[in-house]
């Protein structure tokens, strides 16, 4: 008996035994062109597998035999088969998996680097979208970068199969495909770019799979599991308000929906790293969430990936999320005034995961949700990714990084232009201490004159070096009220080591500040709203990452109050146990 094997259902049959024969599937990803994880820079190899209900014969050949191919292995629970396959970069290679006859054979297959991209619209966004898309999409021809792209229309079973493969319905037509101009233009722009700049950077002309698994207005919860979902208090039951601008909402309605039909057909799929684009949904669009409960979702969710991957080291590494004010100049958008909270989630992930890291982007941002001003932070995922996933300096992909703070008098401060910033200045001061800062400098935000005519600067034609925008500090008999001040910033200091040191200055109506005087600092923060004016960047390009609320040292005087990161980690008392952290941690 023979058996034909279509492109998707993979279908060996198999003989086991004496007259018995057993239904055999192969990986989602098993077409021509396919890209699968080389050894190269400490990859971790390859596997090719499968679900069978019983345990299967099956044979792998590659041609040119350069690969080590091992022996297969079998999970009884959830009838899953595997085969590793250890090969350095190259290509392209036949592979034939075979059993007793029956052949299934993928061509100009290549080992070399497998990401898998994922989160909302943003990651979901094409290449045709961005703001030089024609030059992008003109240089596309790269016959060493494959797409494997899940459609958006893509439909899936309400119910996961207890054992076998993974509930989805991903078309058969859906296969690796080469980048160029008509597959590269409607590919995800940021998973794209990241691609090309790792190739430009590092690895050349190493071949590079870029899988894309996304689905637009997709909140964090749809994307974890039920365990993950559990730690935080949430439950697979509890329905997650639908949007209804993707697919018919029963399909992905309830949490936990799109790991089990975006991300399980992926499964096990050998990767160098996954990347992230997601948030938006989070910030009342629907699925609001605070800064606590996202962060616990969000790497609770990580870690249940790895897990899923048995691998708690694959590196993730995401997008922070850009600038956005809904048009709504110089005002924040009510639906997404937690925009500052949602990125402290993401930095929170970093701080309390190994291998996590992201991008930063708010700079780069847009009136609208979706920024087509994606190069540069494609640029900067590049560099995170060859940090977390290739074991570069962390150095060369970071901004400026916070040291500590700590609280100025007036007869502390040296005499610089940043006194005669406005008649209002109160004279308090606090003095910000930072590290990787060479060649800082202050540099308006894209499409900033949306918001403020004037950007980075207090007033038009006032004192040089001196901005606002970017920097708000709270006086330590207020704080519990939640007042926030805003402060004009000026370098103070900088030094050819890479430290550096900025004065913030709070400047208001003295009106507002009869009950304050000049009084201690207790708190700074920077970048946390809808839409800042004003970035402080290095020689990177990389601006200082949006952080705080920050603790000050009250006083700069003191042998104690030496510049010492005080953890921005704030949980309310109400949060469940697994939102407590410990107070060291590192800034990123």
């Amino acid at each position: 008996m023979t058996t034909s094997i279509t492109m998707r259902s993979m279908l060996l049959t198999m003989l086991l035994g004496v007259g018995g024969r057993a239904d055999v599937t192969l990986m989602t990803t098993w077409t021509d062109h396919a890209v699968f994880q080389c050894t190269t820079d400490a990859g971790s190899g390859a596997v090719v597998y499968g679900y069978s209900d019983t345990r299967p014969k099956v044979e792998l050949q590659i041609t040119p035999p350069t690969a080590s191919i091992g022996g297969l292995t079998f999970d009884v629970a959830s009838g899953r088969w595997e085969i590793e396959v250890l090969a350095e970069a190259g290509g392209p290679y036949v592979m034939i998996a075979s059993a007793n006859g029956v052949q299934n054979t993928i061509k100009d297959v290549y080992f070399g680097d497998v990401f898998l991209c994922s989160g909302q619209s943003n990651m979901e966004y094409p290449l045709q979208g961005i703001d030089n898309a024609t030059a992008e999409i003109a240089a596309s021809n790269r016959t060493n970068l494959r797409f494997f792209r899940v459609p958006t229309n893509t439909t899936f079973p309400a119910n996961a199969p207890v054992k076998g493969p993974p509930a989805t319905s991903i078309p058969e037509e859906v296969a690796w495909v080469l980048s160029e101009p008509a597959t590269a233009s409607d590919f995800s722009a940021i998973c794209y770019l990241q691609a090309v700049n790792v190739m430009r950077l590092r690895t050349g002309d190493r071949p590079i799979g870029l899988i894309q698994s996304d689905m637009g207005g997709t909140p964090v919860e749809a994307w974890s599991t039920n365990t993950g979902l559990t730690k935080c208090g949430y439950f697979m039951s509890n329905p997650t308000p639908f949007q209804g601008n993707n697919v018919t909402g029963e399909y992905w309605s309830n949490m936990g929906t799109l790991f089990a039909q975006l991300i399980g057909p992926f499964i096990g799929t050998r990767l160098r790293s996954f990347l992230w684009y997601q948030g938006e949904a989070n910030m009342n669009e629907g699925f609001h969430l605070t800064r606590a409960n996202y962060a616990c979702l969000f790497r609770e969710m990580i870690r249940d990936w790895r897990t899923a991957w048995g691998n708690q080291s694959i590196p993730f590494s995401l997008v922070q999320l850009h600038s956005c004010d809904g048009g709504n100049t110089g005002q924040c958008y009510a639906d997404w005034c937690n925009y500052g909270d949602i990125r402290l989630a993401h930095a929170d992930a970093s701080q309390t995961l190994d291998s996590v890291s992201y991008a930063v982007s708010f700079d780069h941002g847009h009136q609208g949700i979706h920024s087509p001003h994606k190069s540069e932070v494609g640029r900067r995922l590049a560099l995170k990714v060859l940090e977390t996933a290739y074991g570069e300096s962390s150095a060369a992909a970071d901004g400026p990084l916070v040291a500590g703070a700590c609280s100025l008098t007036q007869t502390d401060f040296p005499g610089t232009s940043v006194e005669n910033i406005t008649a209002n200045q109160t004279g308090t001061r606090v003095r910000l201490h930072l590290s990787n800062a060479m060649g800082i400098k202050f540099k308006q935000t894209m499409e900033c004159e949306t918001q403020t005519p004037v950007c980075c600067n207090a007033t038009k034609g006032g004192p040089p070096g001196v901005a606002v925008g970017l920097a708000q500090i709270q006086f330590c008999n207020v704080w519990q009220g939640g007042i926030w001040f805003d402060a004009a910033v000026a370098v103070e200091n900088s030094e050819d080591t890479g430290t550096a040191t900025l004065l913030l200055t709070a400047f208001t109506d003295p009106s507002a500040l009869i009950n304050i005087g000049n009084g201690p600092v207790c708190q700074v923060r920077m970048n946390l709203g809808a839409f800042p004016s004003c970035a402080v960047l290095n020689d990177n390009g990389i601006p200082l990452a949006p952080f705080g609320p920050l603790a000050v040292s009250p006083s700069c005087s003191s042998p104690e109050s030496g510049p010492v990161y005080r953890s921005p980690l704030m949980f309310p008392p109400t949060s469940p146990p697994a939102l407590h952290f410990q107070d060291s941690r590192k800034l990123h």
